[in-house]
């Protein structure tokens, strides 16, 4: 499970360079400024570092997966506010609380344990 967030992450990351799949289009709909993305892409490959990372140093883990909660939560509002179903926000929204349980069951453990 704790190698299986990073992958999931890394994916994701590759996903989004792919603009055919979530290109202009896609982003123009969710409101997502412009401004922010291009940062899209690199913030989902530091933080599947990040929690590979956290592996060996949980400090690191738990602030990755708590900026992933924020990330996560904040994707899952974008597709609230496109006025989507609630389903759509489903990924995003299970993506964060996996981010949570991680955090929760994996680094915050063992940085008490340091």
């Amino acid at each position: 499970m704790k190698l299986k967030a990073g992958t999931i992450v890394t994916a994701l990351a590759a996903v989004t360079m792919f603009p055919d799949v979530w290109g202009d289009e896609h982003l123009d709909h969710h409101g997502v400024p412009s401004y922010l993305r291009p940062f899209l892409t690199p913030i989902k490959l530091a933080s599947s570092g990040g929690l590979l990372l956290g592996l060996k140093w949980p400090r690191l883990g738990a602030l990755t997966a708590a900026c992933l909660i924020a990330y996560y939560g904040i994707a899952a509002s974008f597709h609230v506010r496109a006025d989507e179903s609630s389903l759509n926000a489903l990924p995003a929204a299970t993506l964060g609380l996996a981010a949570a349980a991680t955090l929760a069951t994996r680094f915050l453990p063992a940085v008490r344990d340091h």
